[in-house]
């Protein structure tokens, strides 16, 4: 039977069982197509500027390109600290200051601005803002944190920044204060600046309920009780009606014995294996010559009230299975059958059940383990290599040697010794004139090397360009393009900095090809750092990009 038979018998089967389970939640085709996980991807971050920061005027001091940070002197000895993105001074030049560029894993960066002769410290950020401000301290640090919001899902919300900064001044040490200075700011990413707030800390007044926020409320509308809480205190479960009543107190059961703990459609459901005497004669099922009480439950959120389900398997996994609104309302488990009261643990079986554990999907044949979406009309089996559309039906197979190219919804092929790029239909993009294709694709563009040898780029459209020169990746979309043999008068080697179409950002002559990269993905700056050397010093490219619209 093909498979989009299977899933038209499972839809009859399950209306089936849904005319005869009034009150429990439907589930279409619809549903279950959305509940085939997506592969995960990431575009490539858009690129916004690139600059070629010369510093000849100056030499370098220190640099610590994970920051973007160079401290730099002048040929008068004056010292002052260069940012890569910002491709210029952040902190300016001035005679007897001593730099200390300083890692946070928050900010990525600090910077200790000593004064020698006025034997003071002022700490900037990677910005050049002033973050404490200059004195003659004992203590002077600054600390990054951050705090991020997530849904039911887990999927971040928002992120907010924060600073903790420590001070105590020589002059207090001295009068025998010891107990230094904090100061907590809120640090705004987007328009810049740092706002005191309280201590991240509870402080309670008198009359104040003591640790009222310990336990955190947990939404259950992603579970099937809109606008409702509830609360795990220990091994028990609260429930609070959306104005904040107690509904119900259901205890959680626990221990090695409970093989599934899950909430669906309002709904608690649970198993549990409890192993008895050889010589019960009051069992359920024997597992590995052992004899066990089966026991699968269904408690009632709303009302605590709990009821036994007949429900002849013995649950090994469970993955939460969603409708169109991201609310739980059946759950898919992985099972040994119990059959004569012996279980079946040759075969697993992949099931879907409703919240009073009946069967409304059998999925044995088609595990939703091997099935992933690719995009909003393909489904892909990761066993059998085979691409389907959304009614299941076989659209191509993937080749050995394939890459699937996630963001751009293609997948470089190779046919008959060469590679090029096709769409999920099987329609060809690129055409097979390639001995290798990069995957990291931008914006529809790829490089790769042309089967006459020469380094190329591309696009969907089937547009070719051809380089003259040698090339280098600096980020997904740019690329360094480079003679081998140098200029015969200069002795340079000239580079270009250009997409992958050969549309040019910027051009340099470096003394040699030789680089080094590093990422500064800080909150103000995703940014790629490449030093390379050039006539008069190093040159720093800088790549500023931006998150994916």
């Amino acid at each position: 039977m093909t498979k989009r038979g299977l899933l038209l018998v499972f839809v009859m089967l399950l209306s089936v069982t849904l005319m005869a389970c009034r009150g429990v939640v439907q589930l279409d085709d619809d549903a279950i197509n959305q509940n085939i996980p997506a592969m995960e991807w990431f575009p490539p971050n858009v690129v916004e500027e690139v600059n070629v920061n010369d510093l000849s005027p100056y030499t370098v001091v220190t640099e610590l390109l994970q920051v973007g940070l160079l401290v730099v002197e002048n040929d008068q000895g004056h010292r002052g600290v260069y940012s890569t993105a910002h491709a210029g001074l952040v902190v300016p030049l001035a005679a007897n200051m001593n730099y200390t560029l300083r890692f946070d894993p928050v900010f990525r960066g600090y910077i200790d601005a000593y004064n020698v002769l006025e034997d003071t410290l002022t700490v900037y950020d990677v910005n050049g803002d002033i973050v404490i401000a200059e004195g003659d301290y004992q203590t002077a640090t600054v600390q990054g944190r951050t705090e991020v919001e997530t849904d039911a899902f887990g999927n971040v919300i928002s992120r907010e920044y924060f600073e903790t900064i420590t001070t105590l001044t020589t002059e207090d040490f001295d009068n025998g204060i010891t107990e230094a200075t904090v100061v907590y700011t809120r640090v705004d990413i987007v328009e810049g600046g740092r706002t005191v707030i309280d201590p991240p800390t509870t402080v309670y007044e008198h009359g104040d309920q003591f640790e009222s926020v310990r336990y955190p409320a947990m939404d259950l509308t992603p579970f099937g009780l809109t606008d409702h809480e509830g609360k795990l205190i220990g091994d028990v479960f609260y429930v609070y009606n959306p104005d904040g009543e107690l509904l119900s107190t259901i205890p959680i059961p626990v221990g090695g014995t409970v093989t599934m703990d899950v909430i669906v459609d309002g709904h608690m459901l649970y198993q549990t294996m409890t192993q008895l005497p050889d010589t019960a004669d009051d069992y359920d099922v024997i597992s590995g010559g052992s004899k066990f009480l089966l026991r699968t439950a269904n408690v009632d959120l709303r009302t605590g009230e709990e009821s036994v389900i007949d429900f002849d398997y013995v649950v090994l996994s469970s993955v939460s299975f969603f409708n169109e609104d991201g609310v739980a309302t059946h759950e898919r488990v992985r099972v040994h059958a119990v059959e004569s009261r012996l279980r079946i643990q040759h075969t697993v079986k992949e099931i879907v059940i409703d919240r009073n554990g009946n069967v409304v999907l059998d999925l044995s044949g088609m595990s939703f383990s091997t099935l992933w979406r690719l995009d909003d009309e393909t489904i892909y089996n990761a066993d059998t290599r085979i691409l389907f559309d959304n009614d299941l039906n076989p659209v191509l197979e993937r080749l050995n040697g394939t890459t699937l190219v996630l963001h751009e919804r293609v997948m470089i092929v190779p046919h008959e010794g060469l590679q090029g790029v096709i769409d999920y239909r099987g329609t060809v993009l690129v055409p097979f004139i390639f001995d290798w294709l990069s995957d990291q694709f931008y914006n529809g563009t790829a490089y790769g090397l042309h089967e006459n040898g020469r380094w190329v780029g591309t696009n969907l459209e089937g547009d070719i360009v051809e380089f003259d020169e040698e090339i280098v990746l600096i980020t997904p979309g740019v690329l360094v393009t480079f003679d081998l043999t140098p200029d015969p008068d200069s002795g340079l080697f000239h580079a270009r900095i250009v997409n992958y179409m050969d549309e040019i950002y910027d051009t340099m002559d470096l003394a040699n090809v030789n680089n080094f990269g590093n990422l500064n993905n800080s909150p103000f700056h995703n940014e790629v750092i490449v030093r390379f050397n050039g006539e008069n010093g190093p040159l720093y490219v800088s790549v500023l990009m931006s998150d994916p619209e």
